[in-house]
């Protein structure tokens, strides 16, 4: 389903701050998730394209929140177009651009025009067999068709709708999925894609696992890895904000997670082969404990490896294992196929 709004008679930011108004009194639970902005030939004229997440009839919810909010504003007009697919919605014709005006006074009601310039009204009419009540478009007289802007290729910015609520709307979907034979697999993709984003999660956390008990010529603080993801995902953000005009911090917020995540593949790429294949017998070496992090179910420690190589580990004990700062212990190491060494064990000099 085609659709398209044009808003004329404004400037950018009046536009942003006039679709932001719309968006928020927009169901979040609809199908429209956010409202894409694009610039015409024209300074004052800009188009509006919704983003779906399936197929719906609630394009004329948004031309009518729309029509609300222009209330509050004159000197600013608006247009849209709608081209329904072979199943034509409440006796309206299918695969023409239809014209949708507002300029009728009625707060509810839209004026619908064809190419043809045959205008279309909806009136009410009861089922004489059930008693239910269905709206049906008729024609009525003629009307002045207008024909689409050409817009530019990329949009402005994206305006999101409503209040984000992935769960509900993942529920929504699942709910959705045998409604329809097309819709059931938009549903099915997305819920895989979620599953498949929180199995990187964890694919990305045991990379960082093997990559800290991997012996290394440097000692990274744990807090570290966050600082840099954040000062990644606030670079990112930032030249997405300047270049693409999108919002920063849902930009920010995704661009630091998607660091993350990226940074923990590489270390499974890197780390974690290296660990599961291995290129010599395992050793044992030396090292001295120069930090301890208790945990809740564990102990962590900083151990400074003196032999066979020198470098620096950190890692966890479960159970009752402790040691203590200045300790000698002994740790199991085996050399990987990347040539560094992975440590298997740990222990006291008194274990």
């Amino acid at each position: 389903m085609k659709e398209l709004i044009v808003i004329q008679g404004v400037g950018q930011a009046e536009v942003e701050q006039l679709l932001k108004q719309v968006a928020q009194g927009l169901d979040p639970e609809a199908s429209i998730t956010s409202l894409q902005l694009f610039a015409t030939r024209r300074a004052d004229t800009f188009a509006v394209r919704p983003s779906r997440l399936c197929e719906g009839w609630d394009f004329s919810d948004l031309c009518l929140h729309l029509k609300a909010a222009l209330a509050a504003h004159s000197g600013i007009t608006a247009q849209a177009w709608l081209q329904l697919p072979s199943d034509t919605m409440n006796g309206l014709p299918a695969h023409q651009m239809l014209c949708i005006g507002f300029d009728r006074p009625s707060p509810d009601e839209l004026t619908i025009t064809d190419p043809d310039g045959t205008c279309y009204e909806f009136i009410l009419y009861t089922d004489e067999e059930s008693g239910e009540e269905f709206v049906q478009a008729e024609p009525a007289g003629t009307g002045e068709y207008h024909a689409r802007p050409k817009l530019q290729l990329q949009p402005l910015c994206h305006i999101a709708v409503g209040e984000r609520r992935p769960f509900k709307r993942l529920r929504r979907l699942y709910e959705k999925m045998w409604e329809s034979d097309s819709e059931w697999i938009v549903g099915l993709v997305s819920i895989l894609s979620i599953v498949a984003f929180f199995a990187l999660i964890i694919v990305a956390i045991l990379g960082a696992w093997d990559f800290s008990e991997t012996v290394l010529p440097l000692s990274i603080p744990a807090l570290a890895p966050f600082v840099c993801f954040a000062a990644v995902g606030l670079i990112l953000a930032l030249l997405n904000v300047t270049f693409k005009k999108w919002n920063f911090w849902g930009r920010f917020v995704y661009s630091t997670i998607a660091t993350a995540i990226v940074t923990g593949l590489l270390m499974v790429a890197v780390f974690s082969t290296n660990r599961l294949i291995p290129a010599a017998d395992p050793v044992v070496g030396q090292g001295v404990v120069t930090r301890h992090i208790e945990n809740k179910g564990s102990n962590s420690y900083y151990i400074d490896v003196t032999a066979p190589v020198k470098g620096t580990i950190y890692f966890r004990m479960h159970g009752d294992g402790h040691l203590r700062i200045g300790d000698t212990v002994s740790l199991t190491l085996r050399r990987g196929i990347f040539g560094m060494y992975h440590t298997q064990s740990v222990k006291g000099a008194n274990s």
